[in-house]
């Protein structure tokens, strides 16, 4: 299923009827410039399409060489070399030979310091799916990034065990007598991350050139032309009734998050924590009570107080397990302990002569995740609004 991102490149890729106002609404390209705007509010945010009409590439800039931002200089830009290279110069006595960088020669002086997100590569060694993409490998290695082959997307592992896909590869399929295509977006959050880490900004290069190929015989005198440029945008747009547009530039996208909030959430993270509370037998105080297996609920053996022991049992349906059983793959279920695969571990259960699983409140205080061994099984006939921990 594609998202609404992708789905709205399509629509600006495809060539609308000539009936009405259609055709000439889109060489305006008020749904190209709107798209632009809007991806930057996204989650999933395009750092390449390679579609019929639409050509968009991206390139992380250092902050410095953008402040400001000359807008005349970026749309200079150029990716006829955009990849690492071997280069040499055998004239006379001077012979050398070097490795060239990608965008080195991008005709922009800011963008020749940047570097570039996406590669687009090829391989006619291939049995199949010879054309394919490949991403820098910094940033995939910074966020642990590892690609899935049946998502077509790098991944990393969730709190839960569960696949995330950060960077997708979406293949559009060719229409009759159309092109196909590619797009690559990006998790925003992952983007904002790694700008601010590497203290750089992300301009995105565009071209959309759009026509109606079965009625276009070149382009005419009588064309429009505009150009905006501001702190975000810097292109130029041409129109001709009738025939085509095309628009080219840039865009400059910044972080939507400061290097204080990075740095507060990533040393707080561990005090979100919440811990779930269960109806349970405190044997210790003769009573059945709702218990929370959070800090400074429970005591051990050494501790005079009035709180419940901390190897007070909670007890869950037999049926909990099957969960578990069910998917091998991301569950790893020992005699007695299951594990979550890069995520939790329930230290120890067992299962009383009743078929009842139970386990103590001290290995759930632990027992670290969002959505986990409590379910919907837990025995408690009353849930607490915090019901997980992790």
């Amino acid at each position: 299923m594609m998202s609404g991102v992708i789905e709205t490149l399509k629509k600006i890729s495809a060539v609308p009827e000539r009936t009405g106002s259609a055709f000439e609404d889109w060489l305006e390209q008020t749904e190209t410039v709107r798209f632009l705007e809007q991806n930057t509010r996204d989650t999933e945010f395009v750092v390449f399409a390679s579609l019929h009409h639409i050509l968009i590439q991206t390139a992380l800039v250092p902050s410095n060489q953008l402040d400001p931002p000359d807008m005349q200089d970026l749309q200079k830009w150029d990716l006829m070399s955009d990849s690492w290279a071997i280069n040499y110069h055998l004239s006379g006595e001077d012979q050398t030979v070097w490795i060239t960088r990608p965008l080195e020669s991008a005709g922009s002086k800011a963008l020749s310091g940047g570097e570039k997100l996406v590669f687009s590569r090829s391989f006619e060694g291939y049995d199949d799916k010879k054309s394919y993409i490949e991403f820098q490998q910094k940033f995939v290695l910074v966020f642990d990034l590892h690609f899935v082959p049946h998502k077509n997307a790098y991944c990393r592992l969730d709190q839960h065990g569960d696949l995330e896909e950060v960077i997708r590869i979406t293949e559009i399929p060719a229409t009759k007598g159309g092109w196909s295509g590619r797009v690559v977006t990006v998790d925003r959050c992952h983007l904002d991350d790694y700008m601010l880490l590497t203290n750089s900004v992300l301009v995105r290069l565009f071209d959309f050139t759009l026509f109606d190929p079965s009625n276009f015989s070149g382009w005419g005198d009588n064309r429009k032309e505009r150009s905006v440029t501001n702190e975000q945008y810097g292109y130029k747009i041409t129109v001709q009734a009738g025939v085509g547009s095309y628009m080219r530039g840039v865009q400059i996208v910044r972080s939507a998050e400061t290097m204080e909030e990075l740095h507060h959430r990533l040393t707080h993270q561990n005090e979100e924590k919440q811990y779930a509370s269960f109806i349970a037998y405190d044997w210790k105080n003769v009573i059945v009570s709702e218990i929370s297996c959070g800090p400074g609920h429970t005591a051990n053996y050494f501790t005079k107080s009035d709180l419940p022991f901390e190897i007070t049992p909670a007890f869950f349906r037999p049926e909990v397990l099957g969960k578990y059983k069910a998917d091998p793959q991301k569950y790893k279920l020992d005699e007695r302990s299951i594990q979550c695969r890069a995520s939790w571990h329930l230290q120890t259960y067992d299962i009383n002569e009743a078929g009842q699983v139970h386990t103590y409140l001290i290995y759930l205080a632990i027992f670290r995740t969002k959505s986990n061994f409590i379910g919907n099984h837990s025995m408690s006939t009353r849930r607490h609004p915090s019901q997980t921990a992790r």
